[in-house]
Order: C-alpha cells, then structure tokens, then sequence
C-alpha cells in the first residue's frame, strides 16, 4: 500500500509543470548562442534554451537576414560577463515561454542585470516591453537612452535601428568611407 503511495506521488511530481518564478534561479551556462540566447543546466540536470526578456541584439547568423553588425559583439560580451561571473541566475516575468519554446527570463551575473548592460554599452535595444516588470522595463530604457545619447555601438550610425530591428543598409555609407583604395594619390581634402 504505502509503495503505491510513493510511487504515484513521484509519478505525479515527474509529470507536474514545474515554475521558476519565484525569486532568482542559479544556473550554469552551458553555451552562449548569441547576445541574447543561451542554454544553461537547470537545477535537476534539465537543460533549457533561454532567450532574454526584453532585449533583441544583432543576429549572427539569420536565414533572410544573414550577419549583422554587432551581432558578435554583442555574443562576445555576453560570454564575457556570464563566463566571469561567480554567479548566473535567471529572473522571471509573468510569460515563461516564447513561441519558439525558449524560457524568457532576466539573466543576472554576479546580481547584475545583464540586459541593461548589454544596452548600455549599445549591443541591444529594448524590445518587448509589454506586460514586463515596470522597474525593470524603466532601468534599461534609461540604459537604452545613455547609449543612444553617447552614439555607442548600434546608436553610433543614424538609421540602423529601426522599428522592426535592424537595417545593415543603413551601414552602407559607412561602409564607403572605410574601404582602402589603391593608387595614385591626386590630392588630399585634407590640406
């Protein structure tokens, strides 16, 4: 009798929807896809895909859209700040999962917000704000307008950021003025 109280106990426990929600969860990194996906090992073993709330970075390798300026970066500090972290911790919001099946959450190292700093230094935009915690949302909108102000990485090219993303076209210019050139120099607009 009693081994078949454990038994559907357990078997009750294995198959109940499991929620993170409350307080902050250690995980380790597993791997860091790009600046804003990673794969982490949940308390359990279990290994989850998790995509960060609130923020979208350059892709870095996106079929229609291919690589796009400051997607490494962006993945470079990412690994950066959560490999030299004594602690990576997931917070999270009222939406647990996206429509690809990645868990959302807010990724602290070492208790610091790596989202906010993600977009302070220019490596992302605030993306997603709706139904998000409003403290949150506000901390990094502020880090999204010191970057802006200060031109730093993809606020440094007018145009690249845009509603829907963002537009590598917009780098074009840029591009024009920093290509070497070979040849004869005729004269210098510069005296």
């Amino acid at each position: 009798m009693i081994w078949k109280l454990i038994k559907s106990i357990k078997s009750t426990q294995s198959n109940a929807k499991f929620s993170y929600k409350k307080g902050l969860v250690k995980v380790q990194v597993i791997h860091v896809h790009d600046g804003d996906t990673i794969r982490v090992r949940m308390r359990g073993g279990k290994e989850e895909r998790v995509r960060f709330l609130l923020v979208d970075t350059p892709e870095l390798s996106h079929p229609k859209k291919g690589k796009q300026p400051f997607g490494e970066e962006a993945r470079l500090y990412a690994r950066y700040k959560i490999y030299t972290s004594q602690v990576v911790e997931l917070g999270f919001d009222q939406e647990e999962r996206d429509h690809y099946g990645r868990m959302l959450a807010y990724v602290y190292c070492d208790r610091q917000l790596l989202q906010e700093e993600l977009v302070r230094r220019g490596l992302a935009r605030v993306y997603y704000t709706r139904n998000r915690n409003e403290t949150i949302v506000n901390r990094v909108r502020e880090a999204q307008n010191e970057a802006k102000k200060n031109r730093r990485g993809i606020w440094s090219c007018e145009g690249y950021v845009s509603r829907n993303g963002y537009d590598p076209q917009a780098l074009g210019l840029l591009k024009r003025l920093f290509y070497t050139y070979r040849g004869k120099l005729l004269r210098s607009v510069f005296g």
